[in-house]
């Protein structure tokens, strides 16, 4: 089942995102240019940003997953991530941010996804065509 949330996630995020693109520190803005300690003041002032920061991050992991699958056929697992509830998402990126509060939250946000499995899209894809 797990396997069938991630395809079925990276298989629409190609169809809707197939131009995001996940850069470097250097080209980005809003959130993920904030430093860790902003945004932990930004949700002790109103608990709603923790959800806008679980978006933001769903995004950014998705447009890396784009670009990875395009150029290396392989992307990241988030089924370890998945929670219909963003604020839920931005859990792993909160507690880290924690740690490392001078840290830019795009550079937590590569250490997160460096952490997450990589799986073949090829295999995978292959693997939801022989189901019956």
């Amino acid at each position: 089942m797990k396997t069938k949330l991630a395809l079925c996630s990276v298989l629409l995020l190609l169809n809707l995102a197939s131009t995001a693109r996940a850069q470097p520190p250097s080209n980005v803005g809003g959130i993920g240019a904030e430093r860790c300690g902003a945004l932990l003041i930004d949700i002790a002032r109103d608990w709603k940003v923790a959800s806008l920061t679980g978006q933001w991050f769903l995004g950014f992991i998705s447009g890396a997953n784009v670009e990875t699958i395009l150029h290396r056929g392989t992307f990241k697992d988030v089924t370890s991530l998945a929670d219909e509830r963003s604020s839920a998402t931005a859990a792993p990126l909160i507690e880290r941010c924690k740690q490392t509060p001078d840290k830019m939250i795009i550079e937590v946000a590569h250490e997160i996804l460096n952490t997450l499995p990589d799986m073949d899209f090829r295999a995978a894809d292959a693997a939801k065509a022989n189901q019956p």
